[in-house]
Formats: C-alpha cells, structure tokens, sequence
C-alpha cells in the first residue's frame, strides 16, 4: 500500500473517531493479533501505526511503533530494515531523554548487525550498550553486554578482549547462586561465557585451563537440562582431546555430540560435527571417509547460511584434494573459502586459506607464488596468537625453503618452527630442556654454516691459482700439495654445511614423535592423579617411559653432532654399521615422501678413513634421489636400493634408484667441481664433486655412475 493511501484511510477513520488515539491503539492490536499467523501483515499494521503516530506528531507514539516494527523485521530476518527502523527510534529515545530505552536500542542494532555478520558494527553498539549500562548501574544488562562482547571479539579472532569479556562476566556472577530461583536468569550467561573461556584458552594452547572450564561448564549443564549445550561442551572436549592427538577419545566424545544434535536436529550442530568428525579421519590417513565428511558438513552450512562454518569446511575439502593431489579441484574450494572469510572480515580464516593457496602453489612448482602467500599469511597469524597456525605457516616456509635449497633461510624458519612447538608444551620441563638444546645445536650450526658460505668465492679463487703452480719446482709442489689437501678439507666442510637445512628438519622429523609421546604420558598422569588412579607403578612406569624417549631425543643430537664433529685420523670403520646409521638421518623424510629404501648389507665389510666423511656420501647421493623423485611426483614405486658386497678383496657398495637416470648429455660432467644443473642460488655443485674426493683421494676407492633402464646407479670402490 503507498503511503498516500495509507494517511488517506487514517484521515477518513479520523473523521469518525473522537479521539485519533484509539487509531492508532486499534493499529497496534491489529498487528499483534496477525503476529502469529502472519508476520508480513502484523508489520504492515505497525507501519500504519508508525505513519498514525507521525501525523499525530506524538514522539512517544512513535516509540511505540517503531519498537514493535522493529521486533518483527527482525523476526522476519529482514535485518536491513530492523537497522532504519532502530536507527530512527535511537534518535526518538534521545530526544525522550530515556536512557533504558537507548540502553535497549544499542543492544538491538548490535544484534541486527551481529546477524548480518558485521561485526565491527556489532561491536560499536555493544560496546555503547555496556557504557551506557555501566553509567546507569544495570548490572544485569553489564553481565549480558559483557557476554555479548565477549562473543563478538571471538568471532574479530580478538582472543585477548574476548577472553577480558567473559572473565569479567564471571566476576561479576561470582556470588550468584544459578540454582536458585532469584538468580537463575543468569544461568544461560555464565554456561556460554564458561564454555567460550574453554574455547579461547583452547585456541591459545592452554589445555589446562581449557579443560578447566569445560568440565565447569558441563558440570553446570544438567541444571537446566539442555541438550544443545551438553553436545556443545561434549564436542569441546572432543576438540582438546583432538589438540592433545588422542585421536580416539576425540572421535569417540564427537560421536557423541552427533548423537544428540542428530537427536535434537540441530543443524548447525550436526554440521560442526560431521567437519570435526571428518578432520579425525583426515588425521588417520582415511581421505576418502573425511571427504564424505567434508562435502555433507559444507552442504548443511551452506543450507543453513552458515558462511564461516561454510567457509572452514570447504577448506578442508581444498587439503584433501591437494593431499591427493588434485589441485585443479583444490583451488575451486580454496576460491569459495577466501571469499568467504574476506566477506566475513575472518582474519583467522584468511590466513589458513592463504596458506592453502600457498600449498596448491607448491603442488604446482610455482615456488615464487607459494612463498608470496606463505608470506601473506604470516603477518595474520602473528597478530592473531594461533600458536598452532604460527608454528604450521614457519613450518610452510621452512619446507619451502629447503625445497629450494635457500638452507640459509630454511634454517631461520626451522628454529622458529621449533621455537613455538616448544613453547606450546611450556609447562612441561622435559619441553623446557628440549628447546634450551635445539636453540643451541641451531645457533651454533648457523654460524658455522654462515662462516663457510663466505668462504665461497676465497675457495674458488685459490683453486685456480693452485692449478697454476709450477710443478717442476719441488718446493713448490709439496707447498701446493700441502695448500690442495687443506682447501679439500674445507671443501668437504663446505659441502656437509651446505646439507644442514636439510639435517635440521630431519631432526624435527626424529623428535615430533617424541615429543608428542611425552606429552601424552603428562596428561594421562595427571588425569591418573586427578582420578585417584596413581599408583606406584603406574608412576615408575610412566616415568621410565618419559625418560627413554628423553634417552631417545639425546640419541639423536648425539648422532647429529656426532656428524658434524671434524675429525683429522684416518681409521677402519664397518661400512654395514655406519650405512644403516647415515640413513637413520633421512628416514622420516623418505618415509614422508613414500620413498623405500631396500637395504643388502654383507658381513665384514670395513674401509679405511674418517666415518663421517664416508656418511656425507651416503646422505649425498640419497638427496640427489630424493630430489630426483621430486620431479616425478605422480611415480608410486619410489625406492632405493642399496647392496654392500665383497669383490676381488675390496668392499662394493652400489646405490640404485628407479627415478628416471641423469641425462645422458651431463652425465660425463657430474662429478666436476662447481658444476650444478641447478640455479647458483640453490646449489653449490659441490655434492658429487665431494663424493669423489671422498672415496678416490682420502679412501683410495672409485666411484663411477651409469644409467640403468629405470633410474641411475653408482658404484664405489673401497
């Protein structure tokens, strides 16, 4: 109906009423009568009223229907609407001078403004609401601004402010009783601010205290017997057991979220179930179960509009699809998300979509992209406090780097992968020791490896002028001998610094899984304390526990350090006792990279020279094939094989790989020094160049290479 309609009705009906007023009170009742049937018709009427009380010039009038338009825009979600409406009747309220009637029109546009997911909006009047309440001494409307407050800085990823919000909440509740009659109104406000409490110190790696508050919270959930809230916390804990990688306790406390939210049909439950559900089966390596997960979890949110939810699963979908390599599908789900969290204004979001952006860059060799999004995620995550995505985005760039053979800046991104990792488990002194260790075996490795790097050029320089000695000149052979043998030894000192990048994530590859062992012996011991289950036994044996996996951690920076350790004596050594050692190093890596190693070792094969220099050797030629396997990245058959053997009194190790040989046109010029098919920023040319000097003039061996019909083959000599 037109407006002019509208006040031509209300002037005829004014002819025949005596008093306008009861116009406009009829209009009113009209609408509340049509409310429960039918809400468009029941705002209409609030609009006549609305247009009555204005031709009737009444600001009190006016309240009233703006008031009532207001409730039912907002029950009809037309939340654009509800904003003018409560906009015009904020500047009615102040001209009134009636505070609670502001007080309640800055908690409304902050809740029109939270369902249109604007946040920063949302949070300018529920900030106004909790001054205003503050001034006016309202403490219920301060503990419900205060629960408002706290949920909308969570959703700004603002943990800090969110976390100051609810704690203060429950400051203010402390001395209330939520059982008793009087006070039971503000069950609901200290269940939720508990249960987000949980939450933040989650998100904050603070499992503790996280655990804490949820065993409050579901402590506090049969008082008023709801089952949205029981499956809430339940998937909660599921969450931290999750975080704490116990993966069943995580799947089993989800299970029995789904349950009641399945039983409740809760949507936006089963939704957040079904992609939590999905993460578990991800983490067991069943990628086709967590993508059945994924699609039903993004299908529901879509459905309901849930555009974060939405967004974070289809995140997921976008990890699947690269794991499986399938990036073309990866990038179309990763496009959804990012537009969703840069409409949301998501930081968190953003960050984790870049960083998927970055991995589907990777996937596709496009090493200069990769890094640009690894980079524009870093800032977001730093600002947030996520240790977890702090640690996985320098764990990004640290794979990144050593990918392509930047070692100096692979190790800068190590040691601050390894930095956060620590800290997470900070309250553990075993974690304490352990990160005091690797910041010192890292230091230490930086600087030697910044030292020989600069040694580059002067090493090169005094290779030429070597060559140009005069050997007829006695003196001056054996002066040059004497030089040549000395440039060798920092040759082959240059190349093992030149592997260390590679050396220090193999030492997180050996420590993450003890490290995670430790940590979960912690918390079973102090939930055996927290049940009364400790005993003797159980304490010597979890303690026992806990110290061979620090015995196994020792181990293996002994082995490490062991490696880098110079030595000057030749000795004989078992090459079938130093071969299996050297490969320890890049197990995990291989195994990471579905690359199998076959070993055949013989008996009493032993060789003449320095141990360690031999394993440089050994871990040369395994990262020339796993580097090799890197260019083939669909081949499912990777493996190496190596075979020591006695031959005519010398010992014979030959090493074989099925990963498509050297190209026949280098194949003469591999052992040459500085001679790299790579770019001189990613390599020395100095690994093979080294294993020849190794094994021909400090062991008196050969070392010859051949292609085969699948891959490439050398063979040494000793």
């Amino acid at each position: 109906m037109k407006k002019k309609d509208i006040k031509s009705i209300i002037m005829e009906k004014v002819t025949f009423i005596d008093q306008p007023e009861k116009l406009f009170a009829e209009q009113l009742e009209q609408s509340l009568h049509w409310e429960k049937t039918d809400l468009s018709k029941a705002a209409e009427f609030a609009q006549q009223a609305l247009e009555t009380a204005r031709l009737l010039a009444s600001l009190e009038l006016q309240k009233q229907a703006l008031t009532r338009l207001g409730i039912l825009q907002q029950k009809q979600k037309l939340y654009e609407d509800a904003i003018k409406s409560h906009l015009q009747l904020l500047k009615i309220c102040h001209s009134l001078q009636e505070d609670n009637s502001v007080l309640t029109v800055y908690k409304s546009l902050g809740i029109d403004y939270w369902n249109l997911k604007n946040y920063k909006m949302s949070l300018e009047y529920f900030q106004k609401y909790h001054l205003l309440a503050q001034e006016l001494r309202d403490q219920d409307s301060e503990i419900n601004a205060l629960n408002l407050l706290g949920n909308v800085y969570w959703a700004l990823c603002e943990n800090k402010n969110s976390l100051e919000s609810f704690l203060k909440l429950i400051e203010l509740t402390g001395a209330k009783d939520v059982k008793s009659s009087t006070d039971s109104c503000y069950r609901n406000e200290i269940f939720q601010a508990t249960n987000n409490i949980g939450n933040i110190y989650a998100d904050l790696c603070d499992y503790q205290k996280a655990l804490e508050y949820f065993l409050q919270a579901l402590a506090m959930s049969p008082v008023f017997s709801d089952k949205e809230a029981e499956a809430k916390i339940l998937n909660n804990i599921a969450l931290l057991y999750e975080s704490l990688n116990s993966q069943d306790d995580a799947k089993r406390y989800h299970l029995k979220a789904l349950a009641i939210r399945t039983e409740i049909a809760d949507k936006m439950g089963i939704a957040h179930s079904l992609n939590n559900i999905g993460l578990i089966y991800k983490h067991e390596n069943d990628l086709e179960l967590a993508l059945q997960y994924f699609l039903e979890s993004t299908t529901l949110k879509t459905e309901i509009n849930d555009l974060k939810g939405a967004a974070n699963s289809m995140s997921n979908i976008a990890s699947i699809y690269i794991q499986t390599n399938e990036p073309d599908k990866a990038l179309e789900y990763i496009r959804k998300s990012l537009q969703n969290y840069m409409d949301l204004g998501n930081k968190d979001g953003i960050a984790t979509t870049y960083m998927l952006k970055g991995e589907y860059f990777q996937l596709k060799y496009d090493f200069r992209s990769a890094r640009k999004y690894f980079k524009k995620s870093l800032p977001l995550v730093l600002e947030i406090g996520n240790k977890e995505m702090i640690k996985n985005n320098y764990n990004d760039l640290y794979q990144l780097e050593l990918q392509c053979h930047n070692y100096k800046q692979a190790l800068t991104y190590c040691e601050k992968y390894h930095s956060v990792e620590v800290e997470i488990f900070n309250e553990n002194s075993i974690s304490k020791i352990a990160e005091l260790k690797i910041k010192f075996e890292i230091e230490q490795m930086e600087k030697e490896t910044e030292i020989f790097r600069q040694k580059n050029e002067e090493l090169a320089d005094a290779l030429e002028k070597l060559k140009l000695l005069n050997e007829n000149l006695e003196q001056r052979v054996e002066t040059g001998i004497a030089e040549l043998r000395k440039k060798d030894s920092l040759m082959i000192a240059q190349s093992r610094q030149a592997t260390m990048g590679q050396m220090i994530g193999f030492i997180a590859h050996q420590w993450r899984q003890p490290l995670n062992i430790i940590n979960i012996i912690a918390q079973n011991l102090e939930d055996a304390f927290k049940y009364n289950e400790l005993n003797e036994e159980s304490l010597h044996r979890n303690v026992t526990d806990i110290c061979n996996q620090i015995t196994l951690m020792s181990q293996t920076i002994n082995d490490f350090r062991n490696f880098f350790k110079p030595l000057s004596e030749k000795t004989f050594f078992s090459l079938n006792e130093v071969i299996p050692q050297t490969i320890r190093f890049v197990e995990r890596s291989f195994i990471n990279n579905n690359i199998r190693i076959n070993l055949e070792l013989a008996e009493d094969c032993s060789g003449e020279g320095l141990p360690n220099e031999f394993s440089q050797v050994i871990l040369n030629l395994l990262n020339n094939s796993r580097e090799a396997f890197a260019e083939v990245p669909d081949q499912q058959d990777k493996e190496v094989t190596i075979r020591l053997f006695k031959e005519n009194g010398k010992s014979v190790i030959t090493f074989k790989d099925n990963a498509g040989g050297i190209p026949a046109e280098i194949l003469p010029r591999i052992f040459e020094s500085y001679f790299s098919t790579k770019s001189s920023e990613n390599g020395t040319g100095l690994g093979l160049f080294m294993c020849k000097t190794i094994i021909e003039e400090r062991m008196n061996g050969k070392i010859t290479v051949s292609n085969t019909t699948r891959g490439a083959k050398f063979r040494l000599e000793i």
